[in-house]
């Protein structure tokens, strides 16, 4: 019986673990695009489209 609630105490305890993981990777991964964002002239985003746009076509 006890290691039947180990397990269940184990299963959440991973699934808390990749949620909080999970968010705090998106939150940086959002920062570092908006951060990369603001270093780029309007000249240079639309490069980067059409490249990725070119990228997507093949």
């Amino acid at each position: 019986m006890q290691s039947q609630y180990c397990a269940l105490l184990s299963m959440v305890f991973m699934m808390i673990f990749i949620a909080i993981f999970d968010g705090i990777h998106q939150r940086k991964k959002h920062y570092r695009q908006s951060w990369a964002l603001t270093l780029l002239s309007q000249q240079d985003l639309d490069r980067l489209m059409m490249i990725m746009s070119a990228c997507q076509e093949e």
